[in-house]
This record gives structure tokens, sequence and C-alpha cells, in this order.
């Protein structure tokens, strides 16, 4: 095994060994372990990369699988084919799925890190989180998060034969805030530091420098069709229980494809039948029709002509 690619397949490998273990005490051993891996707060590179390659794989993400297949299928396929210096962006309305698909796509795949960026992070303070997240730094160390996560990812290359995935996860942003400086960190990781990065945000999150660039990869993510949002386990019975009502059609009309919009409404009708389920749909599709105004008031100004 004297060739990377050999040691990439042992180390994967190792991975599918230790999957059935993955509750065991086996992986309890090595949670014990790693705090003693780390010196003066720096993780050794072998075993980090280790734990970065295992850690989506036995402990994958919990959240549900994304009824978006097709979104799914181009998100992985954007990152499988993303050259060195490119980066991709999942852009769209709050709530219509984004997040979910994303974590559907990555699901048991090695070196998957997620880290949240907040209004205003410049791309130095957004580097700098990534690369502690890599590294595992969860304190200020007198180690630069510089070296320390170069020196993972050159082990992490090394053993899996692949780079590393960093989910940029764009927070809200309230009004006037400034935006965070995602498109210069996005650019960065990829190229200095050889990341395939993904930045999931919303369309109140990212500037429009970043649709700009031309490094960046733009996956729109469109409202779901009636249809598509229908085959959500989580929401058919409360779509059924519209359309015993004859409310299904006016619901879809007002809310539209907004999977979390549904959930919302599902939580104020929550125990209700017949008139007072009637009645609570018809105050939240008129608290929803007012808060559409006042979002669209925001936005002209966010971006005025």
């Amino acid at each position: 095994m004297e060739d990377p690619e050999s040691f990439g397949k042992f180390a994967l490998h190792i991975l599918d060994v230790l999957q059935p273990y993955k509750n065991s005490a086996i992986i309890g051993t090595i949670s014990v372990m790693a705090p003693i891996l780390k010196i003066s707060g720096v993780r050794v590179g072998p075993g980090r990369a280790i734990a970065l390659g295992m850690k989506s794989l036995l402990f994958p993400s919990s959240n549900i699988d994304s009824v978006r297949v097709d979104l799914v299928k181009k998100i992985w396929e954007s990152v499988v084919n993303l050259a060195p210096d490119m980066f991709v962006v999942v852009s769209g309305q709050k709530g219509i799925g984004k997040t979910v698909a994303i974590s559907t796509a990555l699901r048991n795949k090695c070196g998957v890190v997620e880290v949240n960026v907040t209004a205003g992070d410049s791309a130095d303070v957004i580097v700098v989180k990534s690369l502690k997240a890599i590294a595992n730094l969860q304190y200020d160390s007198f180690i630069s998060p510089h070296y320390s996560g170069r020196r993972v990812m050159l082990y992490y290359r090394w053993m899996f034969w692949s780079r590393p995935i960093l989910v940029l996860n764009a927070k809200e942003r309230e009004l006037n805030k400034p935006y965070a400086e995602i498109s210069d960190a996005a650019r960065t990781l990829a190229y200095n530091y050889k990341l395939r990065v993904i930045v999931d945000g919303s369309d109140n999150t990212l500037p429009d420098s970043l649709f700009a660039t031309l490094r960046g990869e733009i996956i729109n993510v469109d409202e779901m069709t009636k249809e598509v949002l229908e085959g959500i386990p989580e929401v058919q019975y409360f779509i059924e229980k519209l359309r015993n009502e004859k409310l299904d059609d006016v619901v879809y009309h007002i809310v539209g494809g907004v999977p979390a919009d549904y959930n919302l409404l599902i939580s104020a009708t929550r125990g209700l039948s017949g008139e007072d389920f009637q009645n609570a749909v018809d105050l939240f599709l008129g608290k929803l029709q007012s808060k559409a105004i006042v979002l669209r008031g925001e936005a002209e100004l966010s971006h005025p002509d």
C-alpha cells in the first residue's frame, strides 16, 4: 500500500468494517481516545483525518429524506464534478427544502463538515470557522487554524483520495444587517484550501455578488409542485384533511410549495376539526398574506432600484 490510492481504499474498507459497530464499544473507545490525540490544542493530522471521514459515515444526518429526487441527484453530481476552484450555491426561498435536499445528497458520504455563517461575518471569520471545524479546534489555541486545517486536509486527501465537503449554512439576515462575505470566503476555501464547498442560503442571506461570480455553480430551487409536496410523508395526512374540507387548492394557492409553512399550519390547527379547523386555516392564511406584504416591503428597501 505504498501509493495514496491504495491507502485510501484501505481506509474506506476500515470504515465499512466499522459500520455495523457504530453503536458499540469500539466507537465509544474512539470517542474516549479522541482528546488524547490533541497536542497543545491541535489534533494530530492522521487521527482527525480518519475521524473526519468516519463521522458522516457512521453518524449520518437524522434529517428526513428529501422527496426532491432530481434536486438531490443534481446536487451530488455537481459536488462530484466540481472543479478545484469552483463551489456550488444552492439558493431559493426559505423553507422550500434546500437544506433537506443537501443533507440527503451528502448522507453517508465521507468528510462532510457543516459551518453556520451569520449575517455580517467577514470572509476571514468564515474561513477561520471552517478550518476550526475541519481540524475540530473547539477552543482558541495558539496553534493557527490555518496550519491545523491544512495538516488535516493533507492527510485526508492522502487517505481517502478525495477532498472534504464543506457546507456553509447562511443564516437568516435581519433588515439592514450587512450580508456575510460568503462569496469571498467560498472562493478562498475552494481555491486556496481545495475544499468542495456548498453554499446553502435563501434570497435573504446571499448577496448579489455571489451570483455574479464565475466560480459558483448556481442551483436555484423553486417551490415544490403540489404533486411533489403531497409526496412528503409528514404532510400527506394533513393535505388529505384539507382536501376533505375542500381547502387543499386554496391553501396551496396562498402557501405555495413551501413545506416549512405547511408545518406551521399543521401546528396551528392541531387537534381542531370542522368549523374550528376551517377558521384556524383562514386565520393562518390571513397572517401569511400580511407577512408577505411586509417582507416584500423589506426586500424593496434592501434592494432599491
